[in-house]
């Protein structure tokens, strides 16, 4: 072929092209032919590929229900709304109420509640009282966490107070301390005490005023006021500071007294045993 005709060929050929592209619309009906819709459309494979991309759109839009849809088609546009939109239906009835928070994470029943990692304590109430008021979980764990906290403020509070007040009573009966708490818990177990009492004031963790009066109530029981207190060091009770001072203001004031009579065969005796109160009346062992 020479190269004339190879030029007229693909010269016809352009012009065939041109006339489709242009003519296309030829086709079809009359009234639609010249829609402005169609004037970026330069070809029929153009035209099918607009189609195929409208009818992917149409199926991932989201129709509203028309007046006569039922309530499964309501349904299934809720649904699809909240999926595709994370918009959030307005509800009406209590059923469309309970919907709603169970898509915002209330669980079927108080079980299904979880107690923050590290959390100790029984919460079963705090479960039943989050599921009638229609928490989510996220908030349960949230209100768990601040109770657990106030209650943690709370016994902290609670023991230095408790603290502060057995202090001042190791202060106030010195070396006698153990002494004395010790015949209080023995009148807790004589009296019949509750066990979670008793086992409460052997740990250690019961106020200072409380154990000062079981103390009193032990001294009462046990043959009356100030009948623990020794009047010669050869006894087996230990003296409060308060007990040990006035038991030395006694000896000291005694002018009479073996302490002031370096000839006397028992001043020696009475010096240490001055030297012993003075050390008791300080909260220290003799």
């Amino acid at each position: 072929m020479s190269e004339e005709n190879a030029q007229t060929n693909e010269a016809v050929s352009t012009e065939a092209t041109i006339a489709d592209t242009a003519d296309w619309r030829a086709s079809l009906p009359e009234d639609i032919r010249g829609a402005k819709a169609f004037e970026s459309v330069k070809d029929v494979d153009s035209l099918a590929k607009q189609f195929l991309d409208a009818q992917s759109h149409i199926g991932n839009s989201i129709r509203i229900p028309g007046e006569e849809a039922g309530q499964e088609a309501i349904d299934a546009f809720h649904a699809k709304l909240m999926n595709k939109t994370d918009l959030m239906v307005k509800p009406t009835t209590p059923e469309d109420y309970a919907k709603v928070f169970e898509s915002m994470g209330k669980p079927e029943d108080g079980k299904g509640y979880t107690v923050p990692e590290g959390t100790e304590g029984n919460f079963d109430h705090l479960r039943e009282m989050a599921l009638n008021a229609n928490m989510t979980n996220k908030q349960f764990e949230s209100m768990v966490q601040s109770v657990a906290g106030l209650d943690a403020a709370a016994l902290e509070s609670q023991q230095t107070q408790q603290a502060e007040s057995r202090g001042v009573v190791e202060k106030e009966w010195g070396a006698a301390f153990d002494q004395n708490s010790s015949k209080a818990i023995a009148l807790l177990e004589a009296t019949g005490a509750p066990d979670s009492v008793i086992e409460l004031a052997k740990a250690g963790n019961i106020d200072g005023d409380s154990l000062r009066w079981f103390h009193a109530l032990s001294q009462k029981i046990g043959g009356g006021e100030g009948s623990n207190a020794v009047s010669d060091l050869g006894g087996d009770q230990i003296m409060t500071p308060s007990e040990a001072l006035f038991k030395k203001g006694e000896i000291m004031d005694n002018k009479e007294s073996p302490y002031w009579n370096e000839s006397h065969p028992r001043h020696k005796e009475f010096q240490d045993k001055v030297m012993s109160l003075r050390k008791l009346a300080k909260g220290k062992a003799a």
